[in-house]
C-alpha cells in the first residue's frame, strides 16, 4: 500500500504517525489484556500502520549519505540498533520481575508514546520532506560530464564494504 500511494504523502508525517499509532495499537491491546485473537489482530494492524517506517528511514539515510560512506553509516546504524537489544531485554526483565507484566507493558508503552510525541517537535525531522520535494522539482538540463563525478567512482572502501 505504501508503495502505491506513499509518494504523495509527507514522509515525516507518515513516519511519525506510523510510530505513534502502531505503539498505541500494540501496547494498548497488550495492556487491555485482550484475548489472543484481539492481540493478533492488533499486531497485524500495527504492522500495516508501521510498514512505511523502515523504507522511509532507508530512503532518508541513502539520500543524505555520501556514497563512499554508505557501508560505514549503515554498519554503524545497525550496530547501534542491535547493541541496545540486550539492555532493553534486561531492563524489561527486571521491570517485569519488580512490577509485573501488565504494569511494565503500560509504562513502556507510555514512555514509547512520549518519545514519539517529542519527535513531532524535533525540527531536524522536517528535513525528511525537503529532499523529496527537491527531487520532484524540475531542474535545468545539465551537460553530461566527460568524467563521472567523484561519488560515482569506485573506491577501495566500497569494494571492501567499509
Amino acid at each position: 500500500m505504501f508503495g502505491a500511494i506513499g509518494r504523495g504523502l509527507s514522509r515525516r508525517k507518515l513516519f511519525l504517525w506510523g510510530w505513534l499509532l502502531s505503539a498505541l495499537i500494540v501496547y494498548g491491546a497488550l495492556s487491555a489484556q485482550l484475548p489472543l485473537a484481539g492481540i493478533v489482530l492488533a499486531g497485524v494492524v500495527a504492522g500495516i500502520v508501521a510498514g512505511p517506517i523502515n523504507p522511509i528511514v532507508e530512503t532518508v539515510v541513502h539520500e543524505n549519505t555520501p556514497p563512499q560512506l554508505m557501508g560505514r553509516v549503515f554498519g554503524a546504524l545497525t550496530a547501534f540498533a542491535q547493541a541496545g537489544i540486550p539492555f532493553g531485554a534486561a531492563i524489561a526483565g527486571f521491570a517485569i520481575e519488580g512490577a509485573g507484566l501488565i504494569p511494565t507493558i503500560a509504562v513502556m508503552g507510555g514512555l514509547y508514546v512520549i518519545v514519539v510525541v517529542l519527535m513531532f517537535m524535533n525540527p531536524a525531522l522536517r528535513g525528511m520532506d525537503m529532499k523529496a520535494a527537491a527531487a520532484e522539482e524540475p531542474t535545468a538540463a545539465e551537460p553530461t560530464p566527460a568524467e563521472p563525478p567523484p561519488q560515482a567512482r569506485s573506491c577501495p572502501t566500497m569494494k571492501a564494504g567499509l
